[in-house]
């Protein structure tokens, strides 16, 4: 997600530091070079990796750049729109690069409010599914909220967008001044809840309230995404409060193309040593049913297993 709510200004930073920043937004423009991670979002309910959000890891000089403050010193140079076709065309061709069949899952990619309402922007997008670098339905535009828009104008842009089939996010839910009102006018396909309302809500009334509010408001909490999940005692609560749909450490940290590549290899090797024990043994065999949850595992909660593997260098058979 993005960070900051709807009234957010861009804070005033050293010359010297925003000057830098600068450099930073003009050197991944030009060598239209930029690295990305992406995390799961989990659906909790059927225990599968629904999708997924593509996070940018912007660098200079090796040094790596807070993503929300490389996006903020775009938009007070005046080249968000940039950035953010960029960030859309990029992240989607190398998110394709980890799967050697077809693209797996919706892919979430967060873009500013003022490029959506440029035409410029639009039009990049049209050429983008025209050359079939990205399909319509492989994208969800997530809308940050650290930069403020009229609520109504917008409505009538995601409209133009949505004709297409791109399906759209609201980012940062609840941390903002007009959060209802941007969710009854905009009615987003999703709206994420920021992680600062959900990090501790097992033990915090208050954040039920607003969560028990914003599931009343959309009619359900199916699409609703709790962003910052940690602990198990977060998780439970959410479920219990009917929310389908969650994204955080406690599934996985985001992971770079190479990583996931490295995780779906371990799967097929896991799948093969099945086979391979099938054919001194049956199907009933506790040794192979046992295997055979572990790749159950593996294939829908993958990331988090995969995680424990890398962590613990345990092994899972």
């Amino acid at each position: 997600g993005g960070g900051g709510g709807g009234g957010y200004e861009y804070p005033l930073t050293p010359d010297n530091e925003f000057s830098y920043l600068v450099e930073a937004v003009d050197q991944a423009l030009h060598t239209r070079v930029l690295e990305f991670v992406y995390q799961p979002i989990v659906n909790h309910v059927q225990g599968e990796v629904c999708a997924h959000e593509a996070l940018s890891r912007p660098r200079i000089d090796g040094r790596a750049i807070a993503p929300d403050v490389w996006f903020r010193a775009a938009v007070a140079c005046n080249r968000a729109r940039e950035v953010d076709q960029l960030v859309v065309a990029l992240s989607m061709q190398s998110f394709s690069l980890a799967w050697s069949e077809t693209f797996p899952t919706p892919l979430f990619v967060n873009v500013t409010p003022s490029s959506l309402m440029e035409k410029l922007f639009l039009k990049h997008l049209e050429g983008l599914f025209e050359k079939g670098i990205v399909l319509p339905e492989q994208l969800v535009i997530e809308i940050v909220e650290y930069i403020p828009y009229d609520v109504t104008y917008l409505s009538t842009v995601i409209q133009t967008v949505r004709s297409r089939g791109v399906r759209i996010a609201l980012d940062d839910v609840g941390v903002g001044s007009n959060t209802f009102s941007s969710v009854a006018v905009l009615e987003p396909d999703w709206v994420k809840v920021d992680r600062t309302l959900i990090r501790g809500i097992s033990g915090t009334p208050a954040k039920q309230e607003f969560l028990s509010r914003l599931v009343e408001i959309m009619g359900s909490g199916e699409r609703i995404i709790a962003e910052g999940i940690e602990t198990h005692e977060d998780l439970e609560t959410i479920r219990s409060m009917g929310i389908f749909k969650s994204q955080g450490y406690y599934w996985s940290a985001p992971l770079s193309v190479l990583q996931i590549q490295s995780l779906l290899r371990t799967i097929e090797q896991k799948r093969h040593d099945l086979l391979k024990l099938v054919e001194t043994t049956v199907w009933t065999d506790p040794a192979v049913q046992a295997k055979s949850e572990e790749i159950d595992r593996l294939v829908t909660l993958y990331y988090r297993l995969w995680n424990k593997i890398r962590n613990s260098n345990l092994s899972l058979s």
